[in-house]
C-alpha cells in the first residue's frame, strides 16, 4: 500500500513592496517544492482601489518556518481590457522597453498603443520617444516607486502619453506587461 505523503500548511506573503502582506495558505509535502513557483492576484484584492484590470504576479524565493516569502515578478493588464481598444480600421503599435531601476533590477515593459492614422516616421518617433523617456524615468525609481507611479497612481504613463501627443494623438495607450527579468536564485 503506498504512503500518504505529510501536507505542510504554508502561508503565502506578498513582496516587500506591499509590506508582506498574509495572501493566501497552500499546501506542500516538502518546502523545497515552493521555491520559484509563480502566483498572481488582482491588484483590487492587495490594495484599496478600483483598478481591477491588473494582475499582479509574485514569485516565491524563499521557505522557512511555514511561511513562503515572495518578491514582485511583473505586472499583466487583462487581455479583455487590450482587445476592447483593438478594432478594424485601428493601427495597433506594440512597444517592447527593457529597462533598469535604481536598484539594478532589469524589467522589460510592453504598451499598447492605437492611432486612427499613423505614418511611419510617426511611428518610429513614437518608438523611440518611449523607449528614451521610460529608461530616464526608470533608471531614478526603486521598485515599490515604479509599482506607485506605473500602476497605481499612472503618473509614468501620463508623462509618457503627454510627449506621444506631441507626435500623434493616441486613441488608447497602455501597459500590456511588466515583466522581471532577473532570474530569482533559490535561498
Amino acid at each position: 500500500m503506498k504512503e500518504k505523503k505529510q501536507l505542510f500548511r504554508v502561508k503565502l506573503l506578498a513582496s516587500e513592496e506591499f509590506e508582506n502582506k498574509e495572501i493566501s495558505d497552500t499546501f506542500c509535502s516538502n518546502y523545497s517544492f515552493l521555491v520559484n513557483r509563480r502566483f498572481c492576484l488582482n491588484l483590487s484584492e492587495l490594495i484599496d482601489t478600483n483598478k481591477f484590470q491588473y494582475k499582479i504576479w509574485f514569485r516565491i524565493f524563499k521557505v522557512e518556518n511555514g511561511i513562503a516569502y515572495s518578491k514582485f515578478d511583473g505586472v499583466e493588464t487583462l487581455r479583455e481590457r487590450i482587445y476592447s481598444a483593438i478594432f478594424p480600421g485601428v493601427k495597433v503599435i506594440r512597444v517592447y522597453v527593457n529597462a533598469i531601476t535604481k536598484d539594478k533590477i532589469p524589467f522589460r515593459f510592453k504598451f499598447v498603443l492605437t492611432f486612427k492614422r499613423i505614418r511611419g516616421k510617426q511611428e518610429k518617433a513614437i518608438r523611440k520617444i518611449i523607449e528614451e523617456n521610460l529608461n530616464k524615468i526608470v533608471s531614478e525609481l526603486t521598485i515599490k516607486e515604479l509599482i506607485n507611479n506605473m500602476i497605481i497612481k499612472n503618473t509614468i504613463l501620463k508623462k509618457l502619453e503627454k510627449e506621444i501627443r506631441k507626435i500623434a494623438i493616441p486613441l488608447f495607450f497602455e501597459i500590456i506587461k511588466i515583466e522581471r527579468k532577473e532570474k530569482l536564485a533559490a535561498s
